[in-house]
């Protein structure tokens, strides 16, 4: 009888043996912390069990109506943790393993949500890398997956997700996403109001209306106040740059109050980016083009014409009087010089307009002008020193997951992945 033991044990233990040979090609790929790739049995598999049955029963008939129409393949895999293997592994191996798409088409899709790891990826066949680039599948991550994640709706995160990746299978543009407010943060707040501050005391102090202590009492003042509103985690980044905001818009505006003219152009100027900043979400960006950037480019344009013709002035008035004073009888150098600049400018402005193709349009003549006096101040900046004592400068110069789904038949079609697709987090 202990002999029919010991066979009976025998025999289960090579029983088991044979087993798990059988079965060790399927857990060969899984991660070391008990992720398990098994064959593809359906288009949505749930490990988890977030998905209720009639979500997942509607994904996979929006995933299936998919192939019948175009035939490429999506799934969803939705599993606890991807271990230590990363999620761009773990997709990307699980994609080989399924082989989702058709063959050399490559036409599929893996969508990979690793719920306890807050990880999800989109990884991306080769045939589709076009429709689908990485940029794309970001934004349906950030846009359409990572909000409702944070909210606990994971299908409709993914129900959304799925249309997005079926509209650009099926070659359509996704919407561009409402785009929300700028809104900045208190600590940007306060370095602004330091720098406003500042500039108060410059012109507060260029004016002689305050004194070096009182500049200093004044900056502690707004130093201490900027400290007692921050109370984030950047409060002490914040208090350290508030100084250099105080000296860079004190120096800034006391200088500019040395010149009325411009320091009350400078303020204008302000007002106005203060007044579209207002407008803007109502009329739209575009009105910042036709408020601001115009007229800052007309007044570019008066400003640099007025440098040009002070340097034409400077150029003409060169040498004009003899030793003693008297003018001489001959023409000056200074006008020699004027006029063999001016002859260059009035050639570079026909060699100009003539590509712009004024002979045609008459009207190109006026608009070539205003671009005219780039050239034209090389041209009279050119050698200015000798002429007259005054120069001229210019310039600016995917792995797996099972389930106790049910089977339905559903398989890859052979398809592999080039590595694309995103990857994200919530």
């Amino acid at each position: 009888m202990l002999r029919d033991s010991f066979a009976g044990l025998r025999f289960a233990f090579w029983l088991l043996l044979c087993l798990f040979t059988c079965v060790q090609p399927v857990w060969a790929d899984a991660p070391a912390d008990g992720g398990v790739l098994l064959p593809l049995s359906e288009r949505v598999v749930d490990v988890t069990g977030t998905l209720g049955p009639a979500a997942k029963a509607r994904l996979i008939d929006k995933l299936k109506a998919l192939e019948d129409r175009r035939g490429a393949q999506i799934a969803v895999v939705m599993l606890p943790t991807v271990g230590k293997m990363g999620i761009e592994a773990f997709s990307n191996k699980l994609f080989d393993l399924w082989k989702l798409g058709r063959k050399g088409v490559d036409d599929g899709v893996l969508v990979v949500v690793a719920k306890d790891d807050h990880l999800m990826r989109i990884e991306v066949g080769y045939g589709l890398e076009g429709a689908i680039p990485d940029v794309l599948a970001g934004r349906i991550i950030r846009e359409r997956m990572a909000p409702a994640f944070r909210e606990g709706d994971y299908a409709g995160g993914i129900d959304s997700a799925l249309d997005a990746l079926i509209l650009l299978v099926d070659g359509e543009v996704l919407p561009e996403p409402a785009s929300e407010p700028l809104r900045l943060p208190l600590e940007a707040w306060l370095l602004l109001a330091s720098f406003v501050a500042g500039g108060v005391g410059g012109v507060l102090l260029a004016a002689r209306r305050m004194g070096w202590r009182g500049a200093l009492a004044f900056c502690a003042v707004v130093v201490v106040l900027v400290a007692i509103l921050s109370g984030g985690k950047d409060a002490l980044g914040v208090v350290a740059v508030t100084p250099i905001c105080l000296l860079v818009g004190g120096a800034t505006f006391g200088a500019l109050w040395t010149a009325r003219v411009v320091f009350y152009g400078v303020l204008g100027l302000i007002a106005c980016c203060i007044l579209l900043g207002f407008l803007t979400p109502r009329f739209g960006g575009l009105l910042w083009v036709y408020a601001l950037a115009a007229p800052l480019a007309v007044l570019m344009v008066i400003g640099l014409w007025w440098l040009l013709i002070s340097m034409m002035r400077d150029v003409w008035r060169g040498p004009r009087k003899g030793r003693k004073g008297r003018k001489t009888a001959k023409a000056p150098a200074g006008h020699k010089a004027f006029y063999w600049r001016l002859a260059i400018f009035f050639g570079l402005y026909l060699l100009i307009g003539f590509f712009a193709g004024a002979p045609t349009a008459p009207l190109n003549w006026l608009l070539v002008l205003p671009f005219m006096c780039l050239p034209g101040l090389v041209v009279f900046a050119a050698g200015q020193g000798g002429a007259g004592g005054s120069s001229g400068s210019g310039g600016s110069s995917s792995s797996g997951s099972s389930g106790g789904s049910s089977g339905g038949g559903f398989s890859g079609g052979g398809g592999s992945s080039g590595g694309g697709g995103a990857s994200g987090s919530w």
